[in-house]
């Protein structure tokens, strides 16, 4: 792993680009670039967020804790050696102008958190569901024998 770019910005995330790219055969390599956002999440940031379910939002807050990371991966596969450099410059600059773009705005990390708490939220209550049905499973006898009696 290398750090190509790493920067703090304004609105208060901080943008790290760095390339994971790494050799798979003789002369060919997996190129991997990606761009990492981290913000850190107050929580009065969730003022507006919550659902209603007030044991789903505990959860889903728990999981997303101080901070939040967002990915943007460009990546090919089975490069030649000879063009992995020029590949690499290639796609950290597509990073870069994709990330400048959407960093302009300043109620870009409202949306990201709000994005996230949706997903991460979503998560949880599939689990809880899967939680549930499963105690439910659990809660038939193991032995049918008095079915037939």
């Amino acid at each position: 792993m290398r750090v190509i770019f790493e920067k703090k910005l304004a609105n208060g995330l901080n943008c790290s680009i760095v390339d994971h790219s790494r050799p798979i055969a003789s002369d060919r390599w997996y190129v991997k670039v990606v761009c990492d956002l981290v913000m850190s999440v107050r929580p009065e940031a969730y003022a507006g967020l919550v659902t209603g379910d007030t044991e789903l939002d505990r959860i889903t807050m728990e999981r997303i804790g101080d901070g939040l990371e967002h990915q943007f991966i460009r990546e090919r596969n089975f490069v030649d050696q000879a063009v992995k450099d020029e590949l690499v410059t290639q796609l950290t600059e597509q990073l870069r102008e994709v990330v400048s773009r959407f960093l302009k705005d300043e109620a870009m990390p409202a949306r990201l958190l709000a994005a996230k708490f949706r997903e991460i939220g979503n998560l949880c209550a599939l689990e809880r569901a899967r939680a549930t049905a499963v105690r439910e499973e659990e809660d038939e006898p193991a032995d049918f024998s008095h079915c037939f009696r």
